[in-house]
């Protein structure tokens, strides 16, 4: 499960995630003027300019089959998800709630969602 933006993501250096902040302003900015989104890839090698960039985000990624799917986000999504905090309504629900945790899931542990 996507559990929140984390605060520091596997595989970008501080230069790097200054990029990506620089992508999402610059792709929101777009938005607000109406122009086309600055699109970015979802996901990179460490380092690249990109939404995912672990070591195993390109793995997973090729190992998908799609002839529609695209490697390309517009960045300015991800203000949005920095401030999802699941964790934080969870207490609210008042019904039983099913979290699933893949075994070999390195992105999201277990940890991440108790």
């Amino acid at each position: 499960p996507f559990n929140g933006f984390p605060k520091q993501a596997e595989g970008r250096s501080r230069k790097s995630t200054l990029a990506l902040l620089g992508a999402m302003v610059r792709d929101r900015i777009r938005g607000w003027t109406g122009r086309a989104p600055f699109y970015i890839p979802a996901v990179g090698e460490p380092n690249d300019l990109a939404v995912m960039t672990g070591p195993e985000a390109a793995v997973t990624i090729a190992a998908m089959d799609s002839d529609t799917w695209q490697n390309k986000v517009a960045p300015r999504a991800l203000f949005d998800m920095m401030r999802y905090k699941p964790e934080e309504s969870a207490p609210q629900l008042g019904m039983p709630l099913l979290v699933c945790v893949g075994e070999f899931d390195s992105e999201t542990t277990e940890t991440d969602s108790s």
